[in-house]
């Protein structure tokens, strides 16, 4: 499972979860930081 970390997560703990093992991305890796809610959840969804 792939998981979307929100702007409001820090990449620190991004990058710690990943660490884990997490498969983590930013959103921001994937949209621009001004990416409506809707265009973020469309995202998403296209991954699963």
């Amino acid at each position: 499972m792939r998981l979307l970390a929100d702007l409001h997560i820090a990449p620190r703990t991004v990058q710690f979860l990943r660490t884990l093992g997490y498969d983590v991305l930013r959103v921001t890796d994937l949209l621009p930081a001004t990416a409506s809610d809707e265009t973020i959840v469309e995202r998403a969804g296209q991954d699963q």
